[in-house]
């Protein structure tokens, strides 16, 4: 809530009272649990004595929403040895620049950003300002770089720019925390309805935890790169930006890297389908308009069963449940028999058709039943 702030927080071994500041003075409210999403300079985080190690600024960029009379084409970049800068227009018909130079190399504070530097450090790179007026943001951005030690801490626990802060390169920060928050949402919500044992919550650190780790090194990559005005380091860029354009393969991999979809969560059992902890795509299905992730719901696993005959298609009490083949699935999913989809989309549990299927046909013991036992509630949806 806008103008409440926490200040502390105590914890004892069944809940949580956190000490706000608001309007009207200092009250506390109590849950089971704190999740710190309070950025970088979180108060959760260091209440809860979690360290933040990692490397401080040296790169100072700079930052304005602003009027343009003269805007470039729609996408519009430029990178030389004066610098680089990007122009991106904003729904209110405003534009946000975002440029580094030489200068911006620097661990000193130049003093808040003006007007004038602004259009000064974009001409210098683009040629022009584009007529750049009337400013409602000016800001400077550096390259501190750290990640949260640990992402819980008995009932506290860390998710977004709270557990990792980096250079805001490309959006990536937005991805993965967004990707934090969906996979600790369905956790803590299966342990507060007791579907789930407490330990469930560990697993959002293991998961997560080196997901910021990539983070980490992907940010500091993309700031070398962008940060570099050397002849070296201009033909560096430039090889590196032919190779993403003429190596389709390679290009791929590196944005699925970025956004995050090639994250792949890994599985305890060393005999787990390849498919195991990978994000699902948005799969069809045969006779039906609603595809994968409009069948996803936040309190249970969803089992798909795609064998012809609906074999599995049983009582099974805490999953949804989608019975009927795929239509024209990706290669890496033509053989299946069945798979569980998390709440958060990963896939928990995969076989194919060669596969015996330990328990495939019975509800005892089946393994995907002992993997959903986080579901809660049951729906079923058959193609007609």
């Amino acid at each position: 809530m806008r103008g409440h702030r926490v200040t502390g927080f105590t914890e004892t071994g069944r809940a949580v009272t956190v000490q706000v500041m608001g309007p009207g003075g200092t009250y506390e409210i109590e849950g089971a649990y704190l999740v710190g999403c309070d950025g970088t300079g979180s108060t959760v985080r260091t209440a809860a004595g979690i360290d933040f190690p990692g490397t401080p600024s040296t790169v100072l960029g700079r930052l304005g929403d602003v009027v343009l009379d003269n805007p470039p084409p729609s996408g519009f970049s430029s990178f030389t040895d004066q610098g680089g800068v990007m122009v991106a227009p904003l729904p209110d018909g405003r534009f946000r620049i975002v440029g580094v130079g030489p200068d911006s190399l620097t661990t000193e504070w130049p003093g808040d950003l003006t007007l004038d530097e602004l259009r000064r450090s974009t001409a210098a790179v683009a040629g022009d300002d584009f007529g750049m007026r009337d400013p409602s943001w000016l800001s400077r951005f550096g390259n501190a770089t750290r990640l949260a030690a640990e992402y819980r801490r008995g009932r506290v626990l860390l998710a977004g720019d709270a557990a990792h802060q980096h250079f805001p390169t490309g959006g990536v920060g937005m991805n993965v925390g967004i990707q934090d928050a969906h996979n600790l949402g369905w956790k803590l919500a299966a342990t507060l309805n007791g579907r789930s044992p407490e330990t469930l919550l560990d697993t959002y650190h293991a998961e997560r935890h080196p997901v910021g780790a990539q983070l980490v090194e992907h940010s500091r990559a993309q700031t070398a790169l962008m940060t570099t005005f050397t002849p070296e380091g201009l033909d560096l860029r430039a090889l590196f930006s032919g190779m993403l354009a003429t190596q389709p393969a390679f290009n791929l991999a590196l944005a699925e890297r970025l956004t995050g979809l090639a994250v792949r969560y890994p599985s305890a059992d060393p005999a787990a389908h390849p498919l195991t902890g990978t994000r699902a795509p948005d799969l069809a299905f045969t006779g039906t308009d609603k595809s994968l992730f409009e069948l996803l719901r936040p309190d249970a696993h969803l089992l798909l069963d795609l064998t012809p005959d609906g074999t599995l298609d049983r009582p099974t009490h805490g999953l949804a449940v989608r019975t009927g083949p795929l239509d024209r699935p990706p290669a890496a999913w033509r053989e299946l028999r069945a798979s569980l989809i998390r709440p958060d989309g990963h896939v928990a549990w995969a076989a194919e058709r060669e596969d015996t299927g330990e328990g495939m046909d019975s509800t005892q013991g089946s393994p995907w039943r002992k993997i959903a036992e986080t579901g809660s509630g049951q729906s079923r949806e058959r193609n007609s």
